[in-house]
């Protein structure tokens, strides 16, 4: 084969795959860059920069179980508000994505509601039986996208 339709071909897939991964809207796509390496990265301080607080966090089935957080308990509760870092850099937009770890089945998509919020739905299926999943969304607040809320379930 032809070295230049090598070359060629790879840049055309990185191309494809670049433009598949992301939205549209440039200003969430800038959000997303920073909020995803903040997160991966364990910057605690950063990705509350990126969020807006009170930070609401709920189990869907319960109403009356939901947490507000300030800046200081969203930092403090980190790890659990992010269980799973990894997710952040498999998902795309507007793509399911499924992959196995450790027994467990995950799925997941972020993608644009009819309010104009994006949503990263992780779902969970557990060998065992059981199922979890965690929708984060993303508002746009005062002309910034920001995180609003996590609302979990199982």
């Amino acid at each position: 084969m032809n070295l230049k339709f090598i070359t060629f071909s790879i840049f055309l897939l990185i191309l494809i795959s670049t433009l598949f991964s992301q939205t549209n809207d440039e200003e969430f796509n800038s959000f997303w860059k920073k909020f995803k390496k903040a997160v991966t990265k364990n910057e605690k301080e950063a990705t509350a920069n990126l969020t807006n607080f009170p930070f609401i966090k709920a189990w869907l089935m319960v109403s009356e179980s939901s947490n507000k957080y300030d800046r200081q308990s969203f930092i403090t509760d980190f790890d659990a508000i992010f269980p799973d870092k990894e997710i952040f850099t498999k998902v795309k937009y507007n793509k399911d994505i499924t992959y196995k770890k450790k027994g467990e089945t995950i799925n997941l998509n972020l993608w644009k509601d009819e309010n104009g919020d994006f949503i990263l739905n992780y779902t969970i299926t557990f060998e065992e039986a059981g199922l979890a999943y965690f929708d984060y969304t993303f508002t746009k607040i005062n002309g910034e996208y920001k995180l609003t809320q996590l609302i979990e379930g199982d």
